[in-house]
């Protein structure tokens, strides 16, 4: 039995603004996420690109890495309107 994809939320403005000026920096930068299974990650990456993607936005990170962007907590310690501490 499949599970049910979990709901995408819109991103915001702000965090658009935050991960396109990481990219444009092209400096690693500490990405705080929530992963599929729940768990807070933190990884220090660049930022390479913003891609819609199954039908919703993901980042890809100089990792190799790909996070949903409705999943980003933080960057580079700045907490995005609406997540928690």
């Amino acid at each position: 039995m499949s599970q049910t994809p979990a709901l995408v939320q819109p991103a915001s403005c702000n965090l658009l603004d935050v991960i396109e000026a990481t990219a444009t920096r092209r400096a690693p930068a500490l990405v705080e996420f929530i992963d599929e299974g729940g768990a807070l990650r933190r990884l220090h990456a660049r930022v390479l690109d913003v891609v819609t993607r199954d039908g919703a936005e993901h980042v890809r990170l100089g990792s190799g890495e790909w996070v949903r962007l409705d999943r980003i907590v933080a960057v580079d310690g700045n907490r995005l309107a609406g997540q928690p501490h």
